[in-house]
Parts: structure tokens; sequence; C-alpha cells
């Protein structure tokens, strides 16, 4: 029988009054999601553990800021996203590339599978970049609208119109491409 899960409010206020051990249980309940998160922005996986440990070290120091227990792990997300918009403004960076997402390798047709993951990369990196995190927070990562929302400091309806647009785009973008593919996979099937 596993242990019961603390709520993130209660680690909270633990952490407020003095409690350590509560505060590292919040980052290991996060750290993988922010890393996650800082990959699908285009970090190395170097610089992607740097700065969810700063964010880490941010939300330290300002959790009694946090207004909201029940929302930390959106509150989370808004300071790391922050920390990560920091950093790339001074390395005088002008856009953070989206670089694929390390995953183990498929050994049915990997070619096929690689040549799709790049054109799907090359889709997703032309979208602007708030239509791109919207949509990898929601599609990606899983995240709500509403924690979307919280996280980039805009409305839900924003969020939605964002997450939608993104989607309409690629689908524009990679209807050719898709369209290539399954001409191809019915002409290998009748041959």
């Amino acid at each position: 029988m596993t242990a019961p899960t603390i709520p993130d409010r209660e680690l909270v206020e633990r952490t407020i009054a003095g409690d350590r051990d509560a505060f590292g249980d919040l980052v290991r309940r996060f750290q993988d999601p922010l890393y996650r998160y800082g990959r699908t922005l285009g970090l190395d996986h170097d610089t992607a553990l740097d700065l969810v440990q700063d964010a880490c070290v941010k939300a330290f120091e300002r959790l009694a800021q946090c207004h909201d227990p029940e929302r930390v792990r959106a509150w989370f997300f808004r300071i790391f996203r922050n920390t990560v918009l920091d950093w790339a403004k001074n390395i005088r960076r002008t856009e953070i590339r989206l670089l694929e997402v390390d995953e183990p390798p498929d050994l049915y047709d990997l070619a096929e599978q690689q040549a799709l993951r790049a054109t799907l990369g090359v889709a997703l990196a032309s979208l602007p970049s708030i239509l791109r995190e919207a949509f990898l927070l929601h599609h990606h990562l899983g995240h709500s609208h509403e924690e979307i929302a919280e996280t980039a400091g805009v409305t839900v309806s924003a969020v939605k119109m964002r997450v939608m647009r993104a989607r309409d785009l690629l689908r524009r973008r990679l209807e050719p491409e898709l369209d290539e593919v399954t001409r191809g996979a019915s002409r290998s099937s009748q041959g």
C-alpha cells in the first residue's frame, strides 16, 4: 500500500512554517514536469536542469508570495517560464529553438518516423512562440487551459484561442506531408 499523497497546499503551509523537507517534496513533485517543459521550449539537457534549479531556489525564496497554495503547480511553472525568459534575454537570444526531445528509438521503420518527427519539429518551430508554448503545454505536458493562463499571465479565453490557432496552423502545414505519407503507404501496400 502506498502512502497517501500530501496535498500541495499542505506542503506549501509546512514550508512557510519552516519545514524544508516539505519544500523538498514540492521540488520532487514538480522538477520533472518543469524539466520536460524546458526541453519543449528548446533548452538542452544541462541548461534545462540548471534553470529548473534556479527556478526552485526562486520559488523557495518567494513561497510566502504564493497567494493560492492550491495552484502552486501553475505558480512554479510561471516562475520557471520567467526564469527561462530572463536567461534568454541575458544571452541575447531572440528566440529559443525547438529541439527534438530525446525518445527511445522505435525499430519499426525508424527512417520514416524520424522524417515525420523532423517535419513535425519544423512545423512546431514555425509557429509563433506564444502559440507553440500554449500548444505544447496543453497537448504535450497535459496542462489545463486555466494552468496555462496562470503560467503565461493571460486569460483562459486567450489560451484557448492560442491552442486552437496552433492546431489549425499545424494542420495546414502538415496536411501536404501527411497526404504524401498516406499516398506512399497505400502504394507500398498495393505493390
